[in-house]
């Protein structure tokens, strides 16, 4: 959804009125033109400008719409101008074993978006707006991120979901998140799916942040590696020395002498805004293990109002080691985990927002030199239920049923040492046992996992695991 600015072609009235209030209203069919975008809204794909299109408008008189006035659309007016008519666009898991990677306009803002899917999981990234990942859907349907695009203030600010990239210095934290990634098509691979964006920023200069966002037919998510590259900037003067030579005392040699070292400072940022329901911020909780054991932050209430009332919402601050983050539904499951590398460190802040709790997964601050790079990564995975304690992640994912049952994923990410880590299964059949194998996510750390396929009539199932001396079960519904 977009805010187009349009202006007036044609006019007709329609028919004359009074409201309940005996005010009286004028109903106009216009023919408007698109001119861009309204101010503060998104960018408009250049395809859509000078479009006609027809719309209906209610007007109190003597107020009225006359020919060349300039009107903003609202979000469902701009959505059918902008709404390319064409086949449903399908967000719909696959089937077991299978990955698929397919493109189409999913928000009616006029761009297509990329759809990557398997079995467990539909991602959905925009390249249009910093390569985001917008929206993470299970096999169920429900999305594990806010979808807000909510026009506030006047239209000055607008609020968009999912899970974005930032750069906090020099002045660049817009710059990405609502800017246009040049995307390149990698050699198709068997067995995964992937993407892969790019964008020089202007600021910080020189810097270029590139992307790469694969999933695999058998992992509950998706997994992304980041690479911040500098070049160095093209011109940089020496301010002393320039002072020096305008002053004509003869010192400019002395104060030129030393050279500056050309690097640039890189704060690397994952911002989302996760969901747990219908409401963002109702029922959500988020576990996040500490040196004081396992922390859980609820939040109960809408982000607005008399927010004094609402002593579960608040601002919290975490260092983080073992290299997971769970967010998840407090009845219903819904969970969402995200997992990043523990070479570098790394602070999360949960805040209050206006559509819900927004987290802010912060790595530590880096210098890169003329030449360097920076790496990072990133994974988002769904599940179905989640155990976990100080050190470890236990994830159970339900997949898509298929003619061989119902594919089950496990996954365990511990700080702990051992390997390999065995999982005792459940079932209203029978009991079994499997042994899990080791993953590394390409920046995001290490993974043990397993998907096995589960008979209708097993469930529901429970899986058992003992981790440093622990046991952590999770359990999956039919």
């Amino acid at each position: 959804m977009q805010r187009l600015l349009a202006e007036v072609r044609k006019k007709t009235l329609e028919k004359r009125y009074r409201d309940d209030n005996g005010l009286e209203f004028g109903r106009f069919k216009l023919v408007v033109k698109v001119k861009g975008a309204a101010a503060g809204a998104l960018s408009v794909p250049k395809t859509f400008i000078g479009k006609e299109a027809s719309l209906t408008r209610d007007f109190m008189f003597p107020w009225k719409v006359k020919k060349g006035d300039l009107l903003v659309l609202d979000p469902k007016e701009s959505a059918k101008i902008l709404r390319k008519r064409g086949p449903r666009v399908d967000l719909e898991c696959t089937r077991a074993g299978v990955v698929e990677k397919r493109s189409g306009d999913v928000d009616s803002d006029g761009y297509a978006e990329d759809i990557l899917a398997n079995c467990f999981v539909s991602a959905v990234y925009q390249p249009h707006r910093g390569a985001r990942l917008l929206s993470l859907r299970g096999c169920a349907g429900e999305d594990r991120f806010a979808q807000p695009l909510d026009y506030i203030m006047a239209g000055k600010y607008i609020l968009l979901g999912g899970a974005e990239e930032l750069i906090v210095e020099g002045g660049s934290p817009g710059e990405i998140w609502k800017s246009e990634f040049e995307r390149t098509e990698p050699e198709p691979a068997t067995g995964s799916a992937e993407l892969r964006f790019s964008r020089s920023l202007k600021s910080p200069e020189g810097v270029t942040i590139s992307k790469e966002v694969e999933l695999e037919s058998d992992l509950p998510g998706v997994v992304g590696r980041y690479v911040i590259s500098y070049a160095g900037e093209t011109e940089r003067k020496d301010a002393k020395k320039d002072g020096d030579e305008a002053s004509g005392d003869g010192s400019a040699g002395k104060a030129g002498d030393k050279k500056e070292k050309d690097e640039t400072d890189v704060t690397f940022v994952v911002r989302m805004s996760t969901r747990a329901d219908g409401h963002p911020a109702s029922l959500s909780v988020f576990d996040v293990p500490g040196g004081r054991g396992l922390t859980k932050v609820r939040y109960h209430r809408p982000g607005y109002g008399r927010r004094w009332r609402w002593r579960d919402w608040r601002d919290e601050h975490f260092g983080l080691k073992p290299g997971f983050v769970i967010s998840r539904h407090e009845r219903e499951g819904r969970v969402l985990a995200i997992l990043f590398g523990t070479r570098r460190g790394c602070h999360l802040s949960i805040r209050s927002d206006y559509q819900g709790p927004e987290l802010q997964l912060r790595h530590a601050p880096r210098k890169i030199p003329k030449g360097g790079r920076a790496r990072y990564g990133v994974a988002f995975l769904v599940g179905s239920d989640v155990a976990a304690n100080d050190t470890t992640m236990f994830l159970a994912s339900k997949g898509r049923a298929g003619r061989g049952g119902i594919p089950v994923a496990l996954t365990v990410r511990t700080s702990r040492k051992g390997d390999p880590f065995r999982v005792s299964i459940r079932t209203a059949q029978g009991r079994r046992s499997v042994t899990l194998s080791a993953r590394d996510l390409a920046g995001a750390g290490r993974v043990h996992t397993k998907t096995i396929n589960i008979p209708r009539g097993s469930f529901p199932i429970e899986c058992t695991t003992t981790v440093g001396g622990e046991r952590l079960s999770v359990r999956v519904e039919a």
